[in-house]
Formats: structure tokens, C-alpha cells, sequence
């Protein structure tokens, strides 16, 4: 939540191609906490 708040001020100003990386990583680095639920919901095994 407060990365979506004031990130966006902050690297507004930057290139596009810079954005576009560091959002790309932000994009994946939430999801990796979710890693063992996303590959529960895909195969039905937990583990």
C-alpha cells in the first residue's frame, strides 16, 4: 500500500525504460510470498 502511494511521485520524473524495469520488479516481488498458494491452486499439492 504504501509503495502504490508514493512511488509513483517518486520515479515519475525518471526515463521510461527506467520505470518500466523497476515497476516489472515490483510487479514480481509481491507475488513471490504467493508462490507456494499460486502452485497449490495449479497442482492441488501443497509442497
Amino acid at each position: 500500500m504504501i509503495i502504490a502511494r508514493y512511488l509513483p511521485d517518486l520515479i515519475g520524473g525518471w526515463p521510461a525504460l527506467v520505470q518500466m524495469v523497476i515497476y516489472l520488479i515490483l510487479g514480481l516481488v509481491w507475488l513471490l510470498p504467493l508462490r507456494r498458494f499460486l502452485i497449490w491452486m495449479e497442482t492441488g499439492r501443497w509442497g
